[in-house]
This record gives C-alpha cells, sequence and structure tokens, in this order.
C-alpha cells in the first residue's frame, strides 16, 4: 500500500494497491475489548479474522462475520510483545514479557503449550514458511529456533550484544535476520 496523487490532486491522497487506485481509505472494522495497548496484530490466512497481542497479557482472535464472538486467550502473565500465526492459521504462537512462547490451537476453546527458555522477556515470535520451525528474540539478547511440531529448543543465535527486538526466517526458510538495542540487523544462515 502507497499514496500516490489521484485524479482530484492536490485535494486528495489516494491509496495504490495491487488492484489498482482505491480513493480515501476507509475504516472497514474496528474492534474493542483489551485493556491496555495493543502490541501486535496479523491477519489469519483466509482473510477471515485478525488476531491481536496486547499489554494486557490477552490475545483476542476476532472474526470479520459480525454474528461470531472473539475468543480471548489467556495464560501468560505479563505483558503479550509479539504474535505470528501457521500458514495454515491453525496455530497462533506468542511472545510475552513473562519470559515465555505459547502456542495455542486457534479454536474458541484452547490450551496452550508453553515454550520456556528465554531468561528474559521475549519481544518477538514467527513461523518459517513451512510452519516447522519458530524464531524468538529476547531481552536476554538471544534470538532463538524452535520446532513448532515436538515444542522443543533446537539452538541459540549469539552474538547480540543488548535487548534483541525482532527475528524473522527468510521466504526460503534458510535465513533468520535480527535486530536490536545494539543497533545492528544480523543475518544467520539456519539452513
Amino acid at each position: 500500500l502507497r499514496y500516490a496523487p489521484c485524479a482530484s490532486w492536490p485535494r486528495k491522497a489516494c491509496a495504490v494497491m495491487d488492484s489498482g487506485i482505491v480513493e480515501d481509505p476507509v475504516l472497514e472494522r474496528a474492534f474493542r475489548g483489551h485493556g491496555a495497548p495493543v502490541r501486535a496484530v496479523c491477519f489469519g490466512p483466509s482473510m477471515k479474522q485478525v488476531v491481536s497481542a496486547s499489554d494486557d497479557k490477552s490475545i483476542y482472535v476476532w472474526h470479520f462475520k459480525l454474528q461470531m464472538r472473539p475468543s480471548k486467550l489467556l495464560g501468560h502473565t505479563k505483558e503479550v510483545h509479539g504474535l505470528d500465526l501457521s500458514s495454515t492459521g491453525e496455530i497462533i504462537a506468542s511472545a510475552s514479557a513473562d519470559r515465555t512462547v505459547r502456542l495455542w490451537r486457534n479454536s474458541a476453546r484452547t490450551k496452550s503449550t508453553t515454550l520456556t527458555g528465554h531468561t528474559a522477556g521475549v519481544r518477538s515470535v514467527a513461523f518459517d514458511p513451512t510452519d516447522r520451525w519458530l524464531v524468538t528474540a529476547s531481552d536476554d539478547k538471544l534470538v532463538k529456533i524452535w520446532s513448532s511440531w515436538d515444542r522443543r529448543f533446537k539452538a541459540s543465535l549469539v552474538g547480540h550484544t543488548n535487548w534483541v527486538r525482532s527475528a524473522r526466517f527468510s521466504s526460503d526458510g534458510e535465513t533468520v535476520a535480527s535486530g536490536g538495542d545494539d543497533n545492528t540487523v544480523r543475518i544467520w544462515n539456519v539452513e
């Protein structure tokens, strides 16, 4: 999405999307329910849901069908900083200041599996393109890789000298990029 001049320039700006030009983007929907600032949001792959994480320690799964109530996922004991959905939308991964990562089935009544191993708050979590691996970034200055299939720790990527704020897999799953408060972006070959 980018903004460009429209035919009515200079009075209006338009959003330019892959499908063409949309004049004056319109708010479609606002979801309310969190009791504190929202830290992360992501769409489900079917575009029928959006998931949000908040400082109120909760995760909401919001449905675009008006008749469906949101699902509220509780289990973290501190702020939820990051989240990601598997490519199928079946699994939600969340990262929290409580030093844990949780994996949730994307259903109304769900329990979570907890991954522990970081010694400080976890800032981000992301699936690889195959959904087999997770990467996490933490205030303990570490990037960790986990198996999402057997829920086990696999490796630590050591090198940051301050908090790590974000980590993501490349589109081929062979590389991880991480960035943090040491003012660096680091590229890791994890093949």
